[in-house]
């Protein structure tokens, strides 16, 4: 394989990942947000017989698309809590996977999220 450089970021920081939250934030990293254009906003797509979610670019006036923001220097995300609460995902600790490029979508499987600890369901408030 030879030498890989170590930056202060880790390795990790050179592939694509996304890392998925119990809140709903979904987080791609500067390779993955690269991967993609850096759109101002992105679309996302579920493959339920794979178990997959991918993230597209979008145009700035599409509708149903997110947009994203810049968190510190290197991480970019977006709020997809519906989407987080409808698949069932709840990592008591945001779980980053590895993602890649397929066409113009981003891809990665959910098995890891799934298999994280998960936390329990909220109980609704009382009124």
């Amino acid at each position: 394989m030879g030498w890989v450089q170590i930056t202060k970021a880790g390795a990790s920081a050179l592939s694509p990942s996304i890392k998925v939250s119990r809140t709903g934030r979904i987080t791609l990293n500067e390779a993955a947000y690269s991967a993609i254009g850096r759109p101002q906003k992105v679309l996302l797509y579920f493959n339920k017989e794979t178990d997959q979610v991918a993230i597209a670019p979008a145009d700035v006036d599409a509708n149903h698309s997110f947009s994203v923001r810049q968190f510190g220097a290197t991480r970019f995300a977006f709020a997809a809590r519906q989407m987080i609460n409808q698949l069932e995902l709840r990592p008591v600790k945001a779980k980053s996977v590895p993602a890649r490029l397929e066409d113009d979508k981003l891809v990665a499987d959910l098995e890891a999220v799934r298999s994280a600890p998960q936390a329990p369901d909220r109980k609704p408030k009382p009124h």
